[in-house]
């Protein structure tokens, strides 16, 4: 919902549902489900009115319970909006690529192909 709002524009009701989310999956501490929440929140309107460091933190915690849940569809897509966040936040590219290695190889181990093209393409810009 967070995410259409958005879209449309409506950030204050954005911002509201993304609240919801994350405070619901704090009292409920489903750690099954934080890194579809994850990803939807902290590519919306949380993008954008939290310090890009917070947002990247985020976003990697996404990948670690992912990967500890079994959730590698969705781990995979956090360390890809990850690097993809730190990219363009201007992160030192020679770090950028060693963690894009890092992350690449565990794409590939989990036949994650369209997430690693995606990631892969960080290197090459």
């Amino acid at each position: 919902c967070s995410s259409l709002l958005f879209s449309f524009g409506d950030l204050k009701a954005s911002k509201l549902f993304c609240d919801f989310a994350l405070s619901l999956l704090d009292r409920l501490d489903c750690k099954a489900i934080l890194p579809r929440v994850y990803m939807s929140v902290y590519t919306s309107i949380l993008s954008i009115l939290k310090p890009w460091k917070e947002v990247a933190e985020k976003l990697l915690r996404g990948y670690v319970v992912g990967m500890q849940t079994g959730d590698t569809i969705f781990a995979m897509n956090n360390a890809r909006t990850y690097c993809a966040h730190r990219f363009c936040c201007g992160v030192d590219l020679d770090v950028l690529a060693r963690d894009i290695d890092i992350l690449g190889h565990q794409m590939i181990d989990y036949k994650q192909e369209w997430n690693w093209n995606a990631t892969n393409a960080l290197k090459h810009s």
